[in-house]
């Protein structure tokens, strides 16, 4: 009887394990997947905020440009966090049109 216990015993956490594991993998592919996006959305950020630092460095935006650029670079950092790249993108996308405006 105690030799059918311990067998059940064994099986069961042999079986707990595996599942286990196995979990564990789909969760380290899946954030070997959203690190790599993350780091391409945090490159463009990079890029976006030296593009916006050197405009205001060379005086080429005005107070409330620069806020606004800022105020949507953070926005593209918070949709860059919570894996919304595309979102992101669109942002910067807009800084830079803003930073890059004709001067009137």
């Amino acid at each position: 009887m105690r030799r059918r216990i311990v067998a059940g015993v064994c099986l069961l956490l042999l079986f707990a394990g595996s599942a286990h594991a196995a979990e564990d993998g789909k969760k380290a592919a899946d954030q070997d997947k959203t690190d790599k996006v993350d780091l391409a959305c945090v490159q463009q950020l990079a890029r976006a905020e030296k593009l916006v630092h050197d405009k205001a460095e060379a005086k080429a935006l005005s107070e409330a440009e620069e806020h606004k650029a800022n105020r949507l670079l953070d926005e593209a950092d918070a949709f860059c966090t919570e894996g919304k790249t595309k979102q992101a993108s669109a942002t910067l996308g807009d800084v830079t049109r803003l930073v890059s405006a004709p001067e009137e």
